[in-house]
């Protein structure tokens, strides 16, 4: 037996609810597999088609999706679009566009069946209200510059210091954070003497250092922090947390955005690198953050350990499977440290 496929090829998209997804034997019937991570600020939404099978899930590209915003319909998706990606799997590579707009407080449902009327499923989720960022400081930030084979290396490290609220009326709340680190590197092409310009954005976020994040056991997740060892390491790696840490509805919150990029040092000569963290917080429901925390203990899990009881994920569809989720981001700026540039090029380059 094995377990049913879903958070398997894409385990970026998340959200849930109540039903156990159970193992899978030859003989069970298939599923209708939704699986989509709607964000409420943007109107280039996904929603992914699959059938359950005892190998690897099945595409569909015959579905009809539609979309209820307030019981209201708001659209009706039957185009299945190819957006090819080689570093991604072909299930990924096929999905339904969803281009609604939706606002805190919105009831919205899908209802999703084949063409031939096989297979049927539905789901809802309420948008949650997003939580407010009240302070955002820079504590330190640090960056090295390496040259390695003519490229240009760069990494960078900065710890932040986030004040956060949470409304009366979203309690209790849920929510994920992560960064992305956005820099633009202004450059002269060594050859031809021009100037341009290009952007580098990278997404890395750690809340080793931070108690919400870290369910009460901070510190660095490995054998060199003896004092608190005691306890099974946590690695929180899509970074969800509640309020539990929360005193009337504040909290400040340590986390570390990171970022490595390389620029080809051989061809261009850096001139400039300034750069952007772009501070994102989700607020999601109790369902997604009862996914998310399923979702990390998968990725520690051992499947080569026959005696390890599987991790069973929850989900929020009827009918069939998957997860189905509107997250909320609240977000805040803070300019990154300056990269101070020296030619580190080989000599005899212009």
């Amino acid at each position: 037996m094995k377990q049913i496929l879903l958070f398997l090829s894409s385990i970026h998209l998340l959200a849930a609810c109540t039903n156990n997804l159970e193992m899978l034997s030859d003989s069970e019937p298939k599923k209708l597999i939704v699986n989509a991570l709607i964000s409420a600020d943007r109107t280039d939404n996904a929603i992914f088609l699959a059938l359950s099978d005892y190998r690897e899930p099945q595409l569909v590209k015959n579905g009809i999706i539609r979309l209820y915003i307030n019981n209201i319909c708001a659209e009706t998706v039957s185009e299945c679009v190819h957006r090819p990606n080689p570093y991604t799997s072909v299930y990924q590579n096929y999905y339904y566009p969803i281009s609604s707009r939706f606002h805190t407080g919105d009831l919205v449902r899908i209802e999703v069946e084949t063409t031939d009327g096989k297979y049927k499923a539905h789901a809802e989720t309420r948008v949650p209200e997003p939580i407010e960022i009240v302070e955002a400081d820079t504590l330190k930030s640090d960056y090295t510059l390496t040259d390695i084979l003519e490229k240009l290396w760069v990494y960078q490290s900065t710890d932040l210091k986030i004040g956060l609220h949470i409304p009366s009326a979203a309690s209790p709340g849920y929510y994920r954070v992560n960064i992305k680190n956005e820099y633009t590197c202004h450059l002269i092409n060594r050859n031809t003497l021009q100037d341009s310009t290009t952007i580098h954005t990278y997404w890395g976020c750690s809340g080793y250092y931070d108690m919400a994040l870290m369910d009460g056991k901070p510190g660095i997740p490995n054998s060199q922090d003896p004092g608190i060892n005691f306890i099974p390491t946590i690695n929180n790696y899509y970074n969800v947390f509640n309020e539990a840490y929360f005193t009337n509805g504040e909290y400040t919150m340590n986390i570390e955005g990171y970022s490595s990029f390389a620029i080809d040092n051989k061809l261009y000569k850096t001139t400039q690198i300034t750069g952007k963290a772009i501070v994102i917080y989700y607020a999601i429901s109790e369902e997604e953050y009862q996914y998310l925390r399923a979702a990390n203990a998968y990725a520690d899990h051992n499947n080569s350990n026959l005696l390890k009881t599987p991790v069973l994920f929850p989900g929020n569809i009827k009918g069939g499977a998957g997860i189905f989720a509107i997250e909320n981001p609240a977000v805040t700026i803070l300019p990154l440290k300056p990269i101070e540039m020296k030619d580190t090029a080989a000599a005899g380059s212009n």
